[in-house]
């Protein structure tokens, strides 16, 4: 399968590419990471979405204009800035912000691995078993969450969170995140 254009190829190679970066940045280096700040939502997430999106819109905008030019009426044009501004978000995500999100997660990993590892201890706020279990905790004074597999909770069921502490091994990365 090939997807080809006039200015250029986007071989089926690069998407597979991503796809790998993004299900290595999910199993190995995400849930590793603890800690949380608005400059990670903003320069990790946003921007580069944003920029994904852009590099989309420069890419793909004769492909647009010429669809958005060959259908009439006020409801079918809505629909096809609903449906491309969200395939749009979606491939940015996926390309532009998985990459960042792995850049920044292995830089914040080589940083970490530098510093003395300590022992912290941070109460528990909740335990949710479900589909999606998670464990709920306080890491300096922001709320953390923890993915658990469902049988981990089983002998807690019940049980009252503020009576357990959850202890980690830690090595400070960049911006206060932990390793």
């Amino acid at each position: 399968m090939m997807v080809t254009r006039k200015r250029g190829k986007i071989k089926t190679g690069t998407v597979y590419l991503v796809i790998l970066a993004a299900i290595a940045e999910e199993l190995w280096l995400e849930y590793h990471t603890i800690g949380s700040d608005s400059r990670y939502n903003l320069y990790v997430g946003l921007l580069p979405t944003t920029a994904g999106c852009l590099f989309l819109l420069y890419y793909r905008w004769h492909f647009l204009v010429r669809n958005f030019l060959a259908f009439n009426g006020v409801f079918l044009k809505m629909f096809l800035i609903f449906f491309y501004g969200l395939q749009g978000l979606i491939f940015s995500y996926l390309s532009f912000g998985i990459l960042a999100k792995t850049l920044w997660n292995y830089t914040n990993k080589i940083a970490a691995d530098g510093q003395p590892a300590e022992q912290i201890g941070c109460p528990l706020l909740a335990f949710q078993q479900g589909k999606n279990s998670y464990i709920y905790y306080l890491f300096r004074g922001k709320k953390e969450k923890l993915n658990v597999r469902y049988k981990t909770l089983n002998p807690y069921e019940g049980a009252d969170p503020d009576e357990y502490t959850i202890r980690f091994t830690v090595r400070s990365g960049i911006w206060d995140y932990s390793w």
